[in-house]
This record gives structure tokens, C-alpha cells and sequence, in this order.
């Protein structure tokens, strides 16, 4: 049995950190108001962090998805079931920005849509020249 010298709580040692005579109860609820005082200092911190060791974390996290495939996908969906707005406000700014720019996967997209064409299959020349043609649709609409 120990003792917490914050709260006088009483309990088996399992309840308490190894090397403090703290309960965990006590050091969880200090952490809190630590992080809470402190966020920006701690946001700087893990920068620096990220950005010193970027190749080790980005190797880090690749094994760990390779790892974990299921885990990561249940993950994945439920991120996606919460962030539907989010998400969706995201792809529609990119997608008007790709529309915007005549950016390649745009054209893709309307050649897939017009045409019994693959994804993969579509030549350079092909999309350059779609590009061209739109172009020229909103040049002309622009004028009028």
C-alpha cells in the first residue's frame, strides 16, 4: 500500500508511478494542465523534432502501416464516416483548383467521362490536345 502526497489517496502500489509517490490519477491530471499551459511551446518542440529526425519518422510510419493494413483501413473509414464535410470541402477546392489550372488529372477525368478510355491508357497528346480545346470553349466564352 502507498500513499499520494497530492491527494492522500491510499492504494495498491500498481496505482501509483514506479519512482513518485504520486498516483497515476494525480500525474495524468498534471500533464493535462501542463499541455493545456503550454501548447504552443510543445507545438514547437515537436517541430523541431519533425524536422530533425523527418526521414526516420516517415520510415517509422511507413513500416507501421505496412504492419498494421487492417488496422489503418478500420482507421481510415471511421476518419472518413466523421470528416465527410471536411473531406469533401477539400476535394471540391482541389478539384476547382485542378479545373481552374487544366491540370492533367482534370482532363483525365473528362476524357474517362466522354470516352471509353482508361485512366492509364490516355497519351500525352491526346490530353494536350483537350487542353488546347478547353481553352480555346472559354476563350471564346469569355469574349461573347
Amino acid at each position: 500500500m502507498k500513499t499520494c502526497i497530492k491527494c492522500g489517496f491510499v492504494g495498491d502500489v500498481s496505482l501509483f508511478a514506479k519512482k513518485l509517490n504520486q498516483c497515476k490519477q494525480c500525474i495524468s491530471k498534471h500533464k493535462k494542465e501542463y499541455r493545456e499551459k503550454n501548447k504552443e511551446k510543445i507545438r514547437e518542440q515537436q517541430g523541431k523534432h519533425y524536422k530533425k529526425n523527418k526521414e526516420k519518422i516517415i520510415l517509422q510510419i511507413s513500416v507501421w502501416s505496412l504492419k498494421n493494413k487492417d488496422k489503418k483501413s478500420v482507421y481510415n473509414k471511421k476518419y472518413r464516416k466523421r470528416n465527410v464535410d471536411k473531406i469533401n470541402t477539400y476535394h471540391g477546392k482541389l478539384w476547382s483548383e485542378y479545373r481552374d489550372n487544366l491540370d492533367v488529372r482534370y482532363i483525365k477525368k473528362l476524357l474517362c467521362n466522354s470516352a471509353e478510355l482508361k485512366y492509364l491508357d490516355i497519351p500525352p497528346e491526346l490530353i494536350e490536345m483537350k487542353r488546347i480545346e478547353i481553352a480555346m470553349l472559354r476563350e471564346l466564352k469569355n469574349k461573347q
